[in-house]
């Protein structure tokens, strides 16, 4: 995928304080986004359902009077789903607890840099628009079994999960079916960097906060010739989906076996939350060979 374009960017943000709200929606500004600001989540609401724009971020405080960032995190899960990036002082681990739940994974802890902030938000519009890269229409259902093998890169990314799509998005409902390929999205993200690359935790930590995250993925385009493998069955009203890398594995237990505590305190890192909350989300999920293989299932009332 090509450099995200910031002046082609509709922003949302909600953040009660004008001074900080100010000091944020200049940041985005600067790069030439688009910026509308809402003071509550009440009002963010209405400009998603009035203003007419699509909207490609949120980036929401969490404490705000009327509607709060919990709630609008909500809101967004259940009728939007879009990219949602959260700003905050709190210490509230409820809270914190709770976004990560309705799939919120992106983080900024006040006070940030400029620098920093951007290579963040360039990280969560990314990996949206992998998501949504291929015309979906290209590939028709062909049954309740097939298994596939894609190029480890950007693009082969964004095949794998439109050619995954394909398969149940004709038995999933459109909110059933976003809720599902976005934690199946970060499984095969995580089979191409920290399988087929090796790029480990820190390492991407240290890309993302440097700015350089994208620029290193492109290069690593270049030379990767590993493939990641896909699978999907579908029996009655269960789909299991396993995804596989040719990469070493890694130290996955450490990840399962988070608690709530494990999780608040890596809410100020820019990754490393997307298995603990799979694991909220699946009814089932079971790394082997290492972990350069995961299957998970889910329950569906199939339509």
């Amino acid at each position: 995928m090509g450099d995200i374009d910031f002046s082609e960017l509709n922003v949302l943000l909600a953040e009660d304080s004008r001074t900080y709200r100010k000091f944020v929606a200049g940041m985005f500004a600067s790069e030439g986004c688009k910026v509308n600001e809402a003071a509550n989540g009440a009002e963010a609401i209405q400009l998603i359902e009035n203003s007419g724009i699509q909207f490609d971020l949120i980036v929401s405080d969490i404490e705000m009077p009327e509607l709060d960032g919990v709630e609008l995190a909500k809101y967004n899960y259940q009728n939007s789903l879009i990219p949602f990036m959260v700003i905050t002082s709190t210490g509230d681990a409820n809270k914190a607890l709770e976004l990560t739940r309705l799939g919120v994974q992106d983080y900024m802890l006040k006070p940030f840099d400029a620098k920093t902030f951007m290579s963040v938000v360039k990280s969560v519009v990314s990996r949206a628009r992998l998501r949504s890269g291929v015309d979906a229409g290209s590939v028709e259902f062909d049954g309740n079994l097939a298994s596939e093998k894609f190029p480890s890169t950007q693009a082969g990314l964004a095949e794998a999960s439109i050619w995954l799509e394909n398969r149940v998005s004709d038995r999933l409902f459109s909110g059933e079916l976003a809720n599902f390929m976005g934690h199946i999205f970060e499984f095969l993200i995580n089979a191409h960097e920290h399988g087929n690359l090796g790029m480990t935790e820190s390492e991407k930590g240290s890309l993302l906060g440097e700015g350089k995250y994208q620029d290193y993925l492109k290069e690593r385009d270049l030379d990767c010739t590993s493939k990641i493998s896909l699978e999907i069955s579908i029996v009655d009203k269960v789909v299991a989906v396993n995804i596989s890398d040719e990469g070493k594995g890694f130290d996955f237990e450490k990840y399962l076996q988070m608690t709530d505590e494990d999780v608040i305190e890596r809410i100020s890192l820019p990754n490393g939350r997307g298995i603990i909350m799979a694991k909220t989300y699946f009814d089932r999920l079971k790394y082997e060979n290492n972990g350069s293989s995961i299957s998970v299932t889910k329950s569906f009332h199939l339509s």
